[in-house]
């Protein structure tokens, strides 16, 4: 029979009941019990979980009936359980927590030495200082403010049958320390290890070696004991316990050797964080760079960076600004680590996520690989810059490190672009490609048209003392619900190793909150020359636009077909972008021989494209098919000079869909 006393609040419902034990019960024993003081009531651990979340799942007998599984385990020395790990001793009077990585401990601990050299059990490479208050201790290599050097001894316990069984129990001097060392050594000869011939007299010496104390009389080191238990930790891939404290020494006689145990904590690492973002699932490592760490590339950053599966080169040659707070994955631009954005958020990644990563504060538009050499290999490049500049000069590269994503907010948030550039080194369909797809694809819906080529969904806000200082305005929560997910489809499109070019888009729904995404698979693009008197121009056609035209071809045999050619102009660098074409009623009947468009009909198609896209898209010319031969007949030169010279534009096109292929033809 043992007693059990319920604590009952009035807030029951909210915090649940409280099981006790009487105040003598074997604590120093058995594990699964939570920490208090000596002379209290026990405290059991009876569900790995919240007790408030037990009594609203299972009722009040949901507690009782795990409060007696616990102490039915704990009679016949049950409840240590192999399956779920071996749970490290619990101190209630810890007071602060020792970091340290433990592949570190592994080895120092296999090869019976520290890291640092081993010296009667002693080394000195952690640092320590008092976070965040006086009387609670954090150590580890972190240097802090006002942090100080200290010694990290290490004792290495001997396997026994000792360590086989769970000790703990309340130290707090150099007396229970020295017992507590004691149950764990077992009884096992002096120089099973050959590393620390006496374990007790190496504690006397230890604190002999720091009875004078520093300036102020007190001496601090650290005593790390490491034991190896049957089977691994508890949420760990190792079986040796860490179990650190520190010794506080004074060199007055009157004043005793004052113990503290600390709480052990693995630092973030990448297996951390894997483990925590997949659980046991495999997930492969990439090394990508990303262009642009403001608002939408930070945000990337950080959500790909936790999750312990990606490794960093930063650019962006920007510094950060007072109105970055309002969206930017950093939280305080002035205590973050650096004045650049790059800088700073590279930081916050190695300090703060132990992730690799290395920054470049580099004008991305005259230098926009500035990580790049001849033998860089990336698994991608993600451009989120939203600069037109910088996108161009990536465009006119011939060959990249890694595969290029393109990533940018539109519609004050509301529409997410993603693009991937197909595997390879080809580039084809490139960036641009994709990009007029893009502005395509958002005119063809109406809902994401209206937002994307809507003006008033500019708006921009001074941030600054110069005309030029603006930034776009749109919510944070609106910016991290776009991010995070872009960040998901870039994960996933990594993973599954895609090798096709894809576009998609994200819309918005601003009564759900939900993201709809949209997506096309992207084929290569068909590539043309149309020269002019001075200028030659490169006309890219689109996402297979060129099969679809074939095959409309195809289908009306043996009359001819025809229609308009839909796209975009770029000038700067005399490129032309078909991404679609449009159906126009014919004036006349189609024959085997001609197909007459409605040139008025054109103006009126031309008007409605600028209009809707804000001058991106319009009308580019024209295109037919010949049943035969792709060559085109007189009338069609006839036709052509027409459309030249009464549209007035920079160059129109025609296209002539033939037999054997396709052909384009100017005349200005």
């Amino acid at each position: 029979m043992e007693p059990v006393t319920f604590q009952i609040p009035r807030n029951y419902q909210a915090i649940g009941f409280l099981p006790f034990l009487r105040s003598d019960f074997p604590r120093d024993k058995l594990p699964h019990i939570n920490p208090t003081g000596y002379g209290t009531l026990v405290s059991p651990c009876i569900y790995e979980g919240s007790l408030s979340d037990l009594i609203h799942q299972r009722g009040v007998l949901g507690v009782l009936d795990a409060l007696q599984e616990w102490l039915d385990s704990a009679a016949q020395m049950r409840l240590m359980d192999r399956e779920q790990g071996w749970e490290p001793v619990l101190f209630p009077n810890a007071k602060g927590t020792f970091s340290e990585s433990p592949e570190v401990l592994n080895s120092a601990i296999q090869e019976h030495h520290c890291k640092a050299g081993f010296s009667a059990g002693l080394c000195s490479y952690i640092r320590y200082c008092f976070e965040p208050t006086p009387g609670f201790f954090r150590v580890g290599r972190e240097k802090y403010s006002d942090s100080k050097e200290v010694d990290v001894h290490l004792l290495i316990m001997p396997e026994s049958e000792s360590s086989s069984h769970y000790q703990n129990g309340a130290i707090s001097d150099r007396e229970s320390l020295e017992e507590f060392v004691s149950r764990l050594d077992g009884n096992v000869p002096d120089n099973e290890f050959g590393l620390i011939v006496d374990r007790r007299d190496a504690l006397s010496k230890l604190v002999c070696a720091y009875s004078k104390g520093d300036r102020s009389g007190v001496g601090i080191s650290v005593l790390v004991i490491a034991v190896k238990r049957p089977f691994n930790l508890l949420g760990q891939s190792t079986p040796f316990e860490i179990i650190p404290f520190i010794l506080r020494h004074s060199r007055e006689p009157s004043k005793r050797l004052e113990v503290i145990p600390l709480d052990f904590r693995s630092p973030v690492s990448y297996e951390m964080l894997k483990k925590t973002s997949f659980g046991g699932l495999e997930h492969p490592n990439f090394k990508v760079a990303v262009l642009g760490c403001g608002s939408v590339g930070s945000k990337i950053a950080m959500t790909l960076g936790k999750t312990g599966a990606y490794s960093f080169s930063l650019c962006d040659k920007e510094g950060l600004a007072p109105h970055n707070l309002a969206r930017h994955a950093l939280c305080d631009v002035f205590t973050s680590g650096g004045f650049w954005k790059a800088e700073a958020l590279s930081l916050t990644l190695s300090h703060t996520l132990g992730v690799d990563v290395q920054s470049y504060c580099r004008n991305l538009t005259s230098d926009p690989l500035p990580f790049a050499s001849a033998d860089t290999k990336l698994d991608a490049v993600i451009e989120t810059t939203g600069s037109a500049s910088v996108s161009s000069t990536i465009n006119t590269l011939d060959k990249l490190p890694g595969r290029l994503i393109q990533t940018g907010l539109y519609g004050k948030g509301q529409v997410g672009y993603l693009a991937f550039e197909p595997m390879g080194d080809e580039r084809n369909p490139n960036i641009g490609d994709l990009e007029a797809l893009f502005f395509q694809f958002s005119y063809s819906i109406p809902r994401v048209r209206s937002l994307v080529f809507n003006q008033a969904n500019f708006s921009k806000q001074v941030v600054g003392p110069g005309c030029s200082s603006l930034t776009t305005v749109a919510p944070d929560y609106l910016v991290s619900l776009q991010s995070s997910s872009i960040a998901a489809k870039i994960d996933s499109g990594l993973t599954a190793e895609v090798p096709e070019a894809k576009v998609m888009l994200s819309h918005c729904d601003r009564e759900s909150w939900s993201l709809q995404w949209h997506e096309l698979t992207v084929p290569r693009t068909r590539l043309f020359t149309v020269a002019e008197s001075e200028r030659t121009w490169s006309v890219r056609v689109l996402g297979g636009l060129a099969d679809e035209l074939s095959e409309q071809r195809r289908t009306c045999l043996p009359f001819e077909t025809g229609g308009v050619l839909v796209g975009h102009i770029d000038l700067l660098n005399l490129t032309i972008y078909v991404c679609s074409a449009q159906s126009l009623a014919p004036s006349e009947q189609p024959t085997p021989t001609s197909f007459v468009l409605d040139q008025a009909a054109l103006s009126g198609v031309n008007e409605e494209l600028l209009q809707g896209s804000e001058g991106y898209l319009q009308v580019l010319g024209t295109w037919h098919s010949h049943p035969h031969s792709s060559r085109p007949s007189s009338t069609d030169l006839t036709t052509m000079r027409e459309l030249s010279d009464s549209w007035g534009l920079e160059v129109v096109l025609m296209l002539i869909v033939g037999e054997e292929g396709m052909e384009f033809i100017n005349e200005r």
